[in-house]
This record gives C-alpha cells, structure tokens and sequence, in this order.
C-alpha cells in the first residue's frame, strides 16, 4: 500500500532576479555525473535528508547517470568530503524527485526535520554551488500554497539551481528545487515531502540501510536492462525485465512504456500484462490496472499472482464478489498462499460475512503466523461479532509483532465498546496498517 503524500504547499515569489554570493547550508551536496573516462556530463545540487545519508534531488541529474551502465555518480560535501552513490532508491517522475544513497562517513548534516514546513510570509532563499568560495543565491519570500508540497515561483530559475536547497530565515534547509509535473521551470518541493517518500516500508528499508544488500543489485540490474533494452537484438523478455527494474525503483510510468514495448512485441505476455496491471495500479490507474490483470489471468488461467492482484484490485474498487472470486482462485492454485487467504477475509468481512472472514484469516495465520495485518483482521472480525475478549486477545498477540497496528485495534475495541460493538476497516495488501488502498506485487 503506498502511503498517500501530505505536505504543505506554498507559492513563492521571488523579489530580487539578481544572484548574489551566499554560504551552503551543511546539508547541501553537489553532485557530479561522469562517464567511464571521466568527462563531466553534468552537475548538479542536492539536500541530505538523513543521517543514513539520503540525498533529495531533481531527477534530471540521476537520469543523466541511468543513461550509460558506464557512468558513475558521486557527491561531495564540504563537511564530509566525496561519497559515492550507494544505492538508488526511487524516482518520482510526476514530482521530479530523486532520492539515493550514499557511502556515508560516521553521521551526515541533514536538512530541517519532517516537521519543519515553510509558512506564509517567510523568506526562502535557493543557494547553488558556483565552483567557488561562495554559493550563487537568489532570495523569495512566500505569498501561498498549492498541493503537492511544491512552492510555486513566480520567475524563472536557471538549471544551475537544480536540487538546490531552499533556507528560510534562520539559515534551515526547507526545500529542494526540481522540474515537477514536467514543468521545463524549477519549483522547490519541501523536505517534509521528499522524506514522505521514505515512508513505505521497502523505500524506508532502503533509506536505512537495512536491505542494502537488495538496492545494490537493483540499481545495477537497472542498468544493465535498459542497456539490453537498447541493444539491436532487444526482444520482449528485456523489455520485461526493463520494466520490472523500472518499477523496483518507483519508476512507474517508465515501467508501464517498457511493459507495453514488451506487449507490441510479443501480444500474448502475460507477465508484461500483469507488470503493466501493477505499474499502473501503483499510480493509482485503477480501471487500467485492472484491465491489464485481467488480460494477464485471460492469457494464463494459472497465473497465481494475477489472479491475487486482482482480486486486491476489485477490492478496492469495491466489487467484492469478483474479488472473492479472484481470491478463491489464487488459493485453489496455490493452497498456502497466505496474502490470499487474507485478501479473501476482507473481502468476506466488507459484506459482513464475518464468520467466513474469521475462518480465512485464521488459515492465513496457520500459514504465516507472524502475518500481523491477518491478525489485526482477526481481531477487528472479532469486534465486529461483538466479541470483544476474541478481540482483546489477538490484539495482545499482535503487539508483539506490530505495537502501531496493537495501538489502532486496541483503540477500535474500546471505541467498539462505547458505541455498542461497531467496527472498523479491515487492512488490505499491506503487511502494515495505514489506508485501504490495493498493493499489488511483481
């Protein structure tokens, strides 16, 4: 389940065109793009977001380096020296955001924290790296908000300042300049939404470090695809596995081109079906999600994930019966298929079926007994039977697995209680809680 992004949005307005010379905050990087015999193919400003060493950026400069397997990227801080990209975490093209990581050295200098956001009134400067002692500024002062947390300018930036830091008054890092919404303009975007990218728990994962293992290999495989892609003797396999390495990356609507230049090639794919039904599912293009997943399952009828997808899928848009049916299939294919049985259960338990929902997230806890979205179900089932000891008893198994999603049950249990046994929403695809919406997997 992605996690929806909520920042404030602010409209600026800059009251001085001429630059002037000013010092880069610590938490300012410059960022170089170089080819395999080390000529410079471009420049570029970036914010440190985290200690892990995350750095915000415009997505220009890493799809600059994505272009060449050969290219490399690297950052230099004034505080920390030269670094290395670590590992590429996602590109939100329709926010021209980049995040990536870095090979830190003990603890880096960070922008402002999540909840520092930019008011009205405030003064902003955006500060670029000119090569010299001094960075080149240019001041703004900010007059409204738009959605999205971009702060919208009312002149022109140069691309000398793209993934620049935006300071307020007090010299804190607020924002980062980049091409959103395919504006050929710079907008700065607060820092509040570019770490709001870092929420979900795989792009949480890789900001920290846990499962770098994991993002190492996928920037590469990234690479090497798009390489195979471009080759004279590309075929549909390689468009495939473009658009898989795309969509690890968060790279979405570059994924659904790959899917489809898979589907133009070879019109029975399958598995480019059900990858452009997750693509477009991802940027929330339901009827086109569910289309393509159903082209998938009508192409194989054994295709097991397909068949889970979309019953997810029909969840969300609320047609439970197809999503029950959906479900029912991907168990019969493959009997212990756990998010399955779990998907089943809510959709049994959204037509208040709640004895066949109990028995269904049951099986998923008999199969992964560690599955605490399955169990905070259970519970809510539970409440919605009015029986409230079954309740408060999973809702004790399962804070040992996940205290937040313990705390959100515990706290419907006892609204349940006051209000004479009413319920609440049960989880869908996400192994955390957060909103209903449908998370559909490679």
């Amino acid at each position: 389940m992605k996690p929806r992004l909520v920042a404030a949005c602010i409209i600026v307005l800059f009251i001085c065109g001429m630059a002037a010379a000013a010092e880069l905050p610590d938490s300012a990087v410059t960022i170089y793009v170089e080819d395999n015999s080390g000529q410079r193919i471009t420049t570029g400003s970036g914010v440190i977001i985290s200690k892990d060493g995350v750095i915000a950026t415009d997505m220009d400069i890493v799809l600059a380096w994505l272009e060449s397997d050969n290219n490399s990227l690297f950052v230099r801080t004034d505080k920390n020296g030269y670094y290395p990209m670590k590992a590429l975490i996602t590109v939100a093209r329709g926010m021209g955001v980049a995040l990536f990581s870095v090979h830190e050295g003990g603890q880096m200098h960070t922008g402002a924290p999540p909840s520092t956001e930019p008011e009205k009134g405030d003064k902003i400067t955006l500060l670029a790296d000119a090569g010299g002692p001094e960075a080149v500024s240019r001041d703004g002062k900010i007059i409204g908000e738009l959605p999205d947390g971009l702060m919208e300018i009312s002149a022109k930036v140069s691309d000398m300042f793209k993934g620049a830091p935006a300071v307020n008054s007090s010299g804190r890092v607020v924002g980062i300049a980049v091409k959103a919404g395919g504006k050929n303009a710079l907008v700065p975007m607060s820092v509040a939404t570019a770490l709001s990218l870092t929420e979900s728990d795989e792009t949480a994962a890789k900001a920290s470090g846990k499962i770098s293992e994991q993002t190492i290999p996928n920037t590469i495989v990234l690479k090497k695809a798009k390489a195979a892609a471009t080759s004279e003797r590309a075929g549909a396999d390689d468009y495939l596995h473009l658009g898989v390495a795309y969509a690890k990356t968060g790279m979405f609507e570059e994924a659904t081109e790959a899917y489809k230049k898979a589907i133009e090639i070879k019109p029975k794919y399958a598995e480019a079906y059900h990858g452009l039904g997750v693509a477009y599912a991802s940027l929330k293009k339901y009827d086109e999600a569910v289309e393509a997943m159903e082209k998938a399952v009508q192409l194989d009828s054994h295709y097991t994930q397909a068949f889970a997808n979309l019953g997810f899928l029909y969840d969300f848009l609320g047609d439970y019966e197809k999503a029950k049916a959906s479900f029912d299939r991907a168990i019969e294919l493959e009997p212990e298929f756990a998010e399955a049985y779990n998907g089943l259960g809510v959709a049994e338990a959204r037509v208040q079926h709640y004895e066949d929902a109990i028995e269904d997230f049951k099986q998923a806890l008999r199969i992964k007994p560690e599955f605490a979205q399955a169990r905070f179900n259970l519970g809510l089932s539970y409440v919605s039977m009015e029986d409230k000891q079954s309740a408060k008893e999973e809702e004790a198994s399962l804070r040992a697995m996940s205290p937040d999603l313990a705390d959100q049950l515990l706290e419907i249990i006892n609204a349940g209680e006051k209000a004479g046994g009413e319920g609440g929403e049960h989880e869908g695809a996400s192994e955390e809680g957060g909103e209903d919406e449908p998370s559909p997997h490679e």
